[in-house]
């Protein structure tokens, strides 16, 4: 930072008004409508379910279908057997027509038959449009009954081939000998439809249920009797549609039976190792449609302790085939014992909690201060709750109103996550649905978060107007008005681990390419909003003209307490001193504005911008934070929190209270203080302080903060000679946030740890707690100072520990951004010791043609590891960690591989080569590995994930994480990636191999700003073939901030101390 902060009032440019824009065609609204009366199942059907026709066969699948093993089903097609079926009207959902002509006699031609009265007759001959016919109607209707009986006959003698009822028959015959190869030939569900099928199977399974054998047939019943409500109504009316959806539920059945076997075995060991009501909340949010319940019922744990148990046997964890054969086997046994009680109640309550109590005495328990909420999923219905008809179901008579014919089939498709509706365009039929988000289960939606585009006054409707927009869809039940696109990012499909949605980039730079914008501000704030919402801080766009240039601060930051068992949002009790730490430049502003903001202090934060408090943090959440793929890890930076910033101890203010852009002016809480009981309402307005470089006006502004200067481009380093290359940093790989102007200030002095620091300094403070046992390394980044300084100081603290006797080891790696790559395995490598091996991640880099052409040009001019980072010699081969020669290409030949169905190249896998570190790594773990644990706020990037997770995969290293939002599951890591790049770095890489002028190089940046990108990716330890990235990593301990803990580190490792080690002194 050049000079002081300068406080500027609030006055930020103001973009043109937003437009919404509906991508992809028209809107359509409709209503849910019921199928026909005639197709409609009696009241007898829908109590006892739909009777089902006797095949003999089961449908055939290309997949493992455990499913069908489990039936005792052939696999080999016969034909349909259709015997017994009735062929009454009521049984058309079987297949056979209600109006089959010349069939046998019913019930209906032997009734009395009403004689119609002329004037009634011509009615009816009016509202059939049969006025040309209506003398002869009259004499018709005048005839005798043999007379009309006669003149019937000979009329359908007239009709040729209509006089020979077994002809009629023979057709029959052959079109149900046919009816297989009709249903995969002529109809198939969409995409979408195919989803919503999974998406119900997968609710069914998540269920309590007394029998998993035919879980297809209970979902194939409700989707007959809600066929108009889940816009099915072909399921009753048609028999192709009826069976092609059933073979399609036996299909889901079989698969989605093998991904929860998996689930399960995965949740009893290895990695993905958690306690019972961890896992149960992780399967409601993966299977339960639509809302997902907070906390599980004791039915729905008590089946999963079950599961789990059975796989935990050694017979059936030996053979797989096994496990629902045991499965079906106790939940028989149970039902026989209790034949007349319900799930939950009498003999059954009892035992669904020997069921817990098992499963946690077997694989653990959580401990009372997790995080947890109350509310109870409510068995036996969609989302704990009937769908009944809609009121308004008879609006049309046309059962086809409303609907959009896709490749023939009359579909309807209804997006209600919020109960909105809308005709998706073909590429969103095509993708991947969020079905887990639904607002009821009738239906699917493609995703779509809010991001507020442009700069707003917030007391003009428009931001307001999208921010509850925002709210209604993320939170299900609300209804809302006409969809938008929102801007400036659309998501499409969601990733269900982390609640994240993905950007489709290239919409999105197309849409930025064709849009006018009112001033470079507007533009550029545009594009950092859609590069920002990628939620990956590897991955940015920072022009320095705008970005950091100011901070917007507001005198009241929140975090999240647990006070009196009841978790809130408040305003920081801390506000006075820490605002205070600010100067009277800050606190004089207010005065001259005579707000008193120091009343705020500890107060409990109701709403926010007419939002509760939760779902605000939620909006800043998806729309500001940024940095974090999980939802959970980013609510936490939203907070106010501790960390270590230029050496020293600081307090964040936190996404909410301090942006990095000046957008507001104010923002409206509505509170109840400290010493109050009611709330009132508070606008608070922001200060912005200015962090930029000198100037004077708009030119010296531009030259200083917006131009681009001598370290904006990359240069060529074989110009500028070795000494240059190495002197960035002993040119070390790093993976971290980008660099941050964002002002932190000091922490109050009652929060600095009073024990006494080993050796602490820079990025690293050290202490031995109370106790006498545990030692504590607060691991603020490892970005230090000083590489190898830093190396040396974790050898003197960890000698200091063992000679106090410290047997346990607590690292804090809260707001850890992360930094040099060799570092995190330094720490690794010192804990786990030499003997252990290879400390890091085998990892990959993109193989793109320029990327191919760089390593070949670096190897033909002799370019090493002194110059750049594509050189051979950076990199050690895979498997025997010995530095590559300088002539090996490993990026020619390169491996192709596929994630999300999309084909790309990478490199060859390497490791890096981060030996000989600076001291003596001692050969076994100086600490007993079980007695290491990590403390955070999942707010821990890039290296510090890194190390986190080998840790974790490594050792099963205990990790517990504070804060976030209650009832919302958070990682441990915000973002994992192995090495970023900055446009400096990658432009000097190109420049460096001569490749400048080559077609696919690009031009120079013309402004002061940063593009930033993972440059190469790690792949997991228990899975080589996935990234480290694509795992969701949930701790084994979650605690939320009390007002003892939130701003007190030492009070928090106390704490933590206690609950993971049992240490209590203080």
């Amino acid at each position: 930072m050049a000079g002081p902060i300068h406080y500027v009032s609030p006055h930020s440019p103001r973009h043109r008004s937003a437009t919404f824009i509906q991508r992809g065609g028209p809107i359509y609204r409709y209503t849910p409508y019921p199928p026909p009366l005639s197709q409609l199942p009696s009241r007898d059907e829908q109590a006892r379910g739909p009777p089902s026709p006797s095949f003999s066969r089961s449908w055939s699948s290309e997949h493992f279908d455990e499913n069908m093993q489990l039936a005792g089903t052939s696999s080999q097609a016969t034909e349909l057997d259709f015997t017994g079926v009735d062929e009454s009207p009521s049984s058309s959902r079987h297949g056979v027509s209600a109006h089959v002509p010349l069939g046998p006699n019913t019930r209906a031609m032997n009734q009395h038959v009403t004689v119609f009265q002329p004037q009634a007759l011509d009615t009816r001959i009016n509202e059939l449009k049969l006025g040309q016919h209506r003398g002869k109607i009259h004499e018709f209707a005048n005839m005798s009954t043999e007379e009309q009986n006669v003149i019937l006959f000979l009329q359908m003698l007239t009709k040729n081939g209509q006089n020979d009822a077994a002809v009629i028959v023979g057709q029959l015959e052959q079109r149900l000998e046919h009816l297989e190869n009709l249903a995969q030939g002529s109809w198939q569900p969409s995409d979408i439809q195919n989803t919503l099928l999974k998406g119900l199977t997968g609710h069914w399974l998540i269920k309590p249920l007394a029998t998993y054998e035919k879980v297809f047939e209970s979902v194939g019943n409700y989707i007959y009797v809600n066929a108009a409500y889940l816009r099915l109504g072909l399921y009753v009316s048609d028999p192709i549609v009826h069976i092609t959806i059933d073979k399609a539920l036996r299909k889901h059945a079989g698969e989605l039976k093998s991904e929860l076997r998996k689930d399960v075995e995965a949740s009893i060991s290895g990695r993905r190792k958690r306690v019972l009501s961890v896992f149960a909340q992780d399967m409601l949010r993966k299977w339960h449609l639509p809302n997902i319940p907070r906390e599980a019922s004791q039915s729905v744990k008590a089946t999963l302790a079950l599961l789990r148990l059975l796989a935990d046997e050694r017979e059936i964890a030996q053979d797989k085939t096994r496990f629902w054969p045991a499965v079906e086997a106790k939940l028989r046994a149970a039902y026989d014992d209790f034949p007349n009680e319900e799930r939950g109640e009498g003999h059954w309550d009892q035992w669904e909690k020997n069921q817990i109590s098992k499963d946690e005495s077997r694989f653990g328990r959580a401990l009372p201060n997790l995080v947890n909420t109350t509310a109870h999923l409510v068995n036996g219905t969609l989302g704990g709750q009937e769908h009944d008809t809609p009121a308004n179901a008879n609006a049309r008579d046309n059962d086809n109103a409303g609907t959009q014919n896709i490749a023939g089939i009359t579909t309807n498709f209804r997006m209600t996550r919020l109960g909105t509706h809308t005709v998706f365009t073909q590429e969103e039929l095509n993708g991947e649905v969020d079905l887990a988000s639904l607002g009821d289960v009738a239906s699917t939606t493609v995703r779509r978060n809010a991001a507020l585009g442009g700069s707003w006054d917030m007391g003009d409707p428009g931001p307001r107007l999208l921010l509850r927009r925002w709210m209604q869809r993320r939170s299900p039940g609300r209804p809302t008005g006409n969809p938008l696109v929102d801007h400036p990012a659309v998501y499409l499909a969601p990733v269900a681990e982390f609640g994240q949605p993905a950007v489709n980039i290239r919409d999105e730079l197309a849409r930025i390419n064709s849009t006018g914008y009112a001033s470079d501000y507007a533009f550029n704030k545009d594009l950092f909003d859609v590069v920002n919402g990628l939620n990956d801080g590897h991955t940015g766009w920072y022009t320095y003209c705008y970005w950091e240039t100011f901070q917007n601060l507001l005198p009241a930051p929140v975090i999240s307490l647990e006070v009196d068992g009841a978790q809130d949002v408040y305003v920081v009790p801390d506000l006075v001193e820490f605002i205070s730490l600010l100067g009277t430049e800050y606190t004089s502003y207010y005065a001259s504005l005579d707000f008193d903001w120091a009343r705020l202090a500890g107060a409990r934060v109701v709403s926010i911008e007419g939002l509760p408090a939760y779902s605000y943090v939620d909006y800043i959440a998806d729309t500001v934070s940024g940095n974090y793929l999980d939802h959970g890890v980013r609510v936490n930076s939203v907070f106010s929190s501790y960390r270590i910033s230029g050496g020293n101890y600081s307090q964040r203010f936190g996404d909410l209270a301090g942006p990095v852009f000046p957008d507001l002016d104010n923002l409206t809480m509505e509170v109840i203080l400290g010493n109050g009981s009611e709330p009132e309402t508070v606008v608070i307005p922001y200060l912005a302080g200015y962090l930029g470089e000198p100037f004077t006006d708009a030119a010296s502004y531009w030259a200083n903060n917006c131009a681009a200067n001598n370290e904006t481009n990359g240069v060529d380093y074989l110009t500028q000679g070795a000494a240059a290359a190495r002197s960035r940093a002993t040119l070390q790989p790093r993976a971290a946030l980008a660099a941050s102007n964002s002002q932190g200030f000091g922490i109050p002095s009652q929060f600095v740890p009073n024990l006494t620091a080993i050796y602490g300094e820079d990025i690293l403070w050290s202490y031995i707690l109370p106790d006498n046992k545990t030692g504590v390394m607060f691991v603020g980044s490892f970005e230090p100072e000083d590489y190898y300084g830093f190396q040396s100081q974790v050898a003197s603290v960890i000698s200091t520990f063992l000679e106090a006797g410290v047997t346990q080891l607590l690292i804090d790696l809260s707001n850890n951004g992360g930094g040099y790559v060799c570092l995190g395995e330094f720490l690794h490598t010192y804990l786990a010791g030499a003997d252990f091996g290879f400390p890091g991640y085998s990892s990959a880099v993109r193989a793109n043609t320029l990327a191919q052409k760089i390593v070949a040009a670096d190897i033909a001019q002799g370019i090493n590891d002194s110059y750049a980072f594509y050189p051979p010699d950076n990199w050690a081969y895979e498997g025997n960690d010995t530095a590559m020669d300088q002539s090996y290409n490993y990026i020619t030949p390169y491996v192709t591989r596929t994630i999300n169905g999309v084909a790309y190249n990478e490199s060859q896998r390497f490791y890096d080569v981060c030996t000989p570190f600076n001291v003596t790594i001692p050969a076994a773990p100086p600490f007993d590995l079980s007695k290491v644990a990590i403390v955070g706020n999942g707010d821990c990037a890039s290296t510090c994930a890194q190390f986190s997770t080998l840790m974790y995969e490594r050792h099963n290293t205990t990790i517990a994480i504070f804060g976030g939002k209650p009832g919302e599951t958070m990682q441990f890591k915000g973002m994992s990636g192995e090495q970023v790049l900055e446009w400096y770095d990658i432009d000097s890489e190109i420049k460096t191999a001569g490749l400048q002028d080559d077609p696919l190089a690009p031009p120079d940046l013309l402004v002061n700003a940063d593009f930033r990108h993972n440059w190469r990716t790690a792949y997991s330890w228990e899975d080589e073939e996935i990234p480290i990235a694509y795992y969701s990593d949930l701790p084994q301990l979650r605690f939320p901030y009390t007002p003892d803990t939130y701003m007190n580190p030492q009070a928090l490792w106390i704490f933590a101390a206690e609950q993971i080690f049992g240490s209590s002194e203080q």
